[in-house]
């Protein structure tokens, strides 16, 4: 199967999404025939969409939410590739790539700088949980093929949520993501807290003190905004998930709504939940907005079908790199208590990046080592 066909629009900078859903072998494709995507101004609106969605951390006009119309939905690996061979006439020829990254030094730094103002404000009970994420930048070499890099997360990361999405307005990015942030279709919900993170080691049977304070943090988040709409809930116990070379701590919610009204307004109230911006939610992401040394555009903000084939499956964009002429831009983050210490956190960001890092074709040479 010729992967590298799923090129051919980001080439012409058409709008699409291909997607995979977690735990299904099926393939979808959403393309626009145009580039005037739908402008999102208010998450509230967005079930009021039928296409596929991203929405940033945080609103902006150089980060809109968007909705590209599903004008072509294809089902289907065989049936996506013969469709966009034909509607692009012809094939394309993709050259092996090469990559390099060699800012790992610096990247601790900076890192370690922004530990230290966020753990401070932790200390100082300002906060009980902050976000802290990271950009690590990978210069490209040669041509690239975006499409056989969805290939290979399909084929490894059969349990996570699979995209690759091209706009004008919002640029070219991938994702393998474990974290549902609002599903469903017909009246039947669900959301789930995903915290708490380690190294996938099968003698470990318990969670640490700091990890779980993590998860109930976002577990006590999420009763409270369904409580606040009078929604009645029922919560799962406490599970284990494995996600590529690490775990999550995860909790499943499932509910009865009955308007996609009150749906936009449940979505407006969990989105950024504290899993990726922090707790008290609204100081946080101030905090997070004017600490972190970048800006996070689409990372930890949201993404998925929306009103496509009768069902909803939004999920939490993280474990995702933004693709650019010359560069990649992978993003990682990892939630801080006053109990974080600083290696720790570095390492379970570079645990995580090594997710996206293992889906190249020329493996980077990225060594994890204590600073």
């Amino acid at each position: 199967m010729d992967y590298s066909v799923f090129d051919r629009p980001i080439e012409s900078n058409l709008p699409f999404a291909i997607y995979k859903l977690p735990d299904k072998e099926e393939v979808n494709l959403i393309l626009q025939n145009d580039d005037n995507v739908r402008i999102i101004n208010d998450v509230e609106d967005t079930f009021n969409q039928k296409g596929f969605i991203i929405s940033p951390f945080v609103n902006s006009k150089q980060t809109p939410a968007i909705s590209i119309r599903p004008d072509f939905h294809v089902k289907g690996m065989n049936e996506i590739v013969n469709f966009l061979r034909n509607f692009f006439r012809n094939d394309i020829i993709f050259n092996k790539s090469e990559y390099y990254k060699d800012n790992t030094i610096d990247d601790f730094e900076k890192y370690k700088k922004s530990f230290e103002i966020f753990h401070n404000a932790l200390i100082n009970k300002q906060y009980e949980k902050l976000v802290l994420s990271r950009e690590l930048i990978i210069q490209k070499r040669n041509d690239f093929s975006a499409g056989k890099i969805f290939e290979r997360a399909v084929k490894k990361y059969s349990n996570a949520f699979i995209y690759l999405l091209n706009s004008l307005q919002t640029g070219t990015w991938f994702g393998c993501s474990p974290e549902v942030l609002f599903s469903g279709k017909n009246n039947e919900w669900r959301t789930a807290a995903l915290a708490g993170t380690r190294k996938t080691e099968s003698e470990k049977l318990d969670w640490d003190c700091k990890n779980i304070t993590e998860q109930r943090i976002v577990v006590d988040f999420i009763k409270e905004q369904l409580e606040n709409l009078q929604i009645k809930f029922n919560k799962g116990e406490s599970y284990t998930v494995r996600a590529g070379n690490i775990e999550h701590c995860k909790v499943d919610f499932t509910f009865t709504l009955d308007s996609l009204e009150k749906a936009g307004i449940l979505l407006k109230a969990l989105h950024p939940t504290p899993a990726v911006s922090g707790y008290p939610k609204d100081e946080a992401i101030k905090f997070i907005t004017e600490n972190e040394n970048y800006e996070r555009l689409y990372y930890s903000g949201f993404t998925g079908p929306v009103n496509i084939s009768g069902s909803t499956d939004l999920f939490v964009n993280i474990r995702c790199m933004q693709m650019l002429n010359n560069e990649f831009r992978l993003y990682a983050g990892s939630g801080l208590t006053k109990a974080s210490e600083l290696n720790g956190e570095w390492f379970e960001t570079e645990y995580k990046l090594q997710t996206l890092f293992s889906l190249f074709e020329t493996e980077l040479q990225h060594v994890i080592s204590l600073h």
